[in-house]
């Protein structure tokens, strides 16, 4: 996605060159573009299907991945229960947390 021998490193440049600004007034802004989204630190990408929920996320500074899947798909309120769970996750790793 953002690093390794899968995409050239044009490829990649040109990905996160194409990101865009999703309109949330934050300092860390989160953008997306060309399949992949930016908050702070982390490049990630999320997604579901029936039954599952998940978001997969790389700080290249850090050299650190996170992948979470929860294997319900939306919440009783209509969110999706992953965005929770990658919040405590990257808090107890950093203080950088994904809006909920």
């Amino acid at each position: 996605m953002i690093d390794g021998p899968w995409l050239s490193d044009e490829t990649r440049a040109g990905r996160v060159a194409r990101l865009q600004g999703i309109g949330v007034t934050d300092p860390k802004d989160a953008s997306y573009g060309f399949g992949v989204a930016k908050y702070g630190q982390y490049y990630l990408y999320s997604g579901g299907t029936p039954g599952y929920n998940a978001v997969v996320a790389y700080d290249p500074v850090a050299k650190t991945t996170i992948v979470a899947l929860t294997n319900l798909m939306w919440e009783s309120s209509g969110g999706a229960p992953v965005q929770g769970l990658f919040a405590r996750i990257t808090d107890a790793v950093d203080p950088v947390v994904l809006p909920q």
